[in-house]
């Protein structure tokens, strides 16, 4: 149930240079909550530079909404692909 509201609240953060959300983009790789929500988050690249940017906003973002602290880890050992999209947005951007 929280898990669900986690991932709910992380559709409204958008990727600033695509504008779609970060869920829809598969770069929300796990949600774990216990004492602190922990996130495993997959940029598109390691060198995105919005990178520092959507931590900051997943971490703020949530931290506002839940009242909980936030752990986010950035996966390094996985390339994202849009094989990761929703089949929603793979759609909206011609993507087979």
């Amino acid at each position: 149930m929280m898990k669900e509201k986690i991932i709910e609240i992380l559709k409204n953060i958008k990727d600033p240079e695509l504008g779609i959300d970060i869920v829809s983009l598969g770069l929300i790789r796990n949600v774990k909550v216990n004492e602190k929500i922990e996130i495993d988050f997959l940029p598109t690249s390691i060198f995105c530079p919005y990178l520092d940017f959507l931590l900051d906003e997943i971490s703020e973002t949530l931290k506002k909404e839940l009242k909980k602290d936030v752990k986010i880890n950035v996966i390094t050992d996985m390339f994202w692909s849009t094989d990761l999209m929703s089949e929603e947005v793979k759609k909206k951007l011609g993507i087979e």
